[in-house]
């Protein structure tokens, strides 16, 4: 396995404001099995502040 680490820039809208001290990782999977829909575009989504806000 190769973990990649790759932090949300500072003053990027979504990132926390205060600094945190990471105890563990999450693996999400959305269940999306379109073509580039990866943890690699999901990074850059965060990392250009783009947020959704749905209604369920």
């Amino acid at each position: 396995m190769n973990i990649i680490k790759d932090i949300i820039p500072t003053g990027v809208s979504g990132r926390p404001a205060k600094a945190m001290t990471a105890k563990y990782i999450t693996v999400h999977n959305t269940g999306n099995t379109g073509v580039g829909a990866n943890a690699l575009a999901h990074a850059g989504l965060l990392k250009r502040g783009i947020r959704h806000n749905r209604m369920a």
